[in-house]
């Protein structure tokens, strides 16, 4: 039986959410973090073989015989590669039998370009580039691979949580669960906002929980290919900061969900209002009014409305600063558009205002 108090009864509804779209919201993050971990625990595996060959290939490019040149010869074995140099091969194979054996040519002239001498390879640091460099204390060199993975499961729980919205209060009115809801003691707005908090609260703290365990197992991956292919374990991690990076993570999505706010009302109102097809519902009014606006005005404020409050990928935070995304290295909340924010929070509150009263008036199907 529901409890009468106001808090308890919403704490019923959150976990009624969660336990009967299960499925959706914990279970699906879950698998796609468990293959994350079987991909990553491979790549250790496969890395261990590659790495045999990408150190006998930068052998290859470092070493130089004495004339200039590199005469090589690579074998392959289960778990070897061996590189010969031009004096051991002729020692393990000696000369070849049907050719005559030619003096070594001359050196080519100072001013002659040789690929094995001249050839180098140095990127330009993000400095020379006239780029700003991260803070080492902030970013790792493991952190953007961190936030990839965290991003993914943002992306899915992005995906979930608008299935479930479209769907929520649209099947409470198939399948009748509506008339047991109204006989018990909770009200509709009641209603609505425990399925508003399950998108913007419950559903992503259970991600941040798998996001966080992936993380670390990510670490320990990352720490045992490390020993594999000998690399020091202190240079993997130099500048890795857990805290700065969670802190960043936690924030990105709290500056994501209040621009989504407006998005997640409008899927609320149009599971509440529609009669066959929610996402028809919720998309056809959009499109007709961007369509209308760009034929009698020539402009595009409807659409830009829906794009900025749309996530995107954001890997510069200065050249995008004001909208939702998926952030590579945290929000920039010195560059947050407020009016645009602002607006967007009281379009949310108007929005769940409707699929209150929608739920309260016309929950026939």
């Amino acid at each position: 039986m529901i409890a009468r108090t106001p808090p308890n009864t919403l704490f019923t509804l959150l976990q009624r959410e969660l336990r009967e779209y299960r499925t959706s919201l914990l279970w699906t993050p879950v698998t796609i973090a468990a293959l994350l971990v079987v991909l990553l625990g491979g790549s250790v595996f496969f890395a261990d073989r590659i790495s045999v060959f990408g150190e006998a290939f930068m052998q290859m490019l470092e070493h130089e015989s004495g004339d200039g040149s590199l005469n090589i010869s690579i074998s392959v074995g289960e778990d070897e590669v061996t590189v010969y140099r031009r004096g051991e091969l002729d020692e393990r194979l000696g000369p070849p039998l049907d050719l005559p054996v030619s003096e070594p040519e001359a050196p080519p002239p100072p001013e002659a370009w040789n690929f094995s001498r001249d050839w180098t390879f140095s990127p330009p640091r993000a400095a020379e580039a006239g780029e700003a460099a991260p803070e080492p204390e902030a970013y790792g060199a493991l952190s953007p691979l961190l936030n990839v993975l965290h991003n993914l499961l943002l992306l899915v729980l992005m995906f979930t949580t608008a299935n479930y919205l479209l769907g929520t209060l649209f099947d409470d009115r198939k399948d009748r669960s509506i008339l047991f809801w109204r006989s018990m003691p909770v009200s509709e707005w009641q209603t609505v906002l425990s399925k508003f908090l399950v998108v913007a609260v419950v559903a992503p703290g259970v991600v941040f929980i798998i996001s966080f365990v992936l993380q670390v197992l990510t670490l320990a991956l990352s720490a045992v290919l490390a020993w594999r292919m000998e690399v020091p374990t202190e240079r993997l991690f130099e500048g890795l900061a857990l805290g700065r990076l969670a802190l960043d993570q936690f924030g990105g999505w709290v500056l994501t969900a209040l621009w989504l706010a407006p998005i997640w009302a409008w899927l609320l109102l149009a599971s509440a209002a529609a009669r066959r097809s929610p996402f028809l519902l919720a998309v056809t009014p959009v499109v007709v009014a961007a369509i209308a606006e760009a034929l009698l005005f020539g402009s595009h404020y409807v659409i830009g409305a829906v794009v900025d409050h749309l996530p995107k990928l954001v890997a510069d935070v200065e050249a995008d600063p004001g909208s939702a995304g998926l952030y590579l290295f945290g929000p920039n909340w010195h560059a947050v558009n407020l009016p645009g924010m602002g607006a967007g929070l009281v379009a949310a509150v108007l929005l769940l205002t409707g699929a209150v009263w929608l739920r309260r008036h016309r929950w026939e199907i």
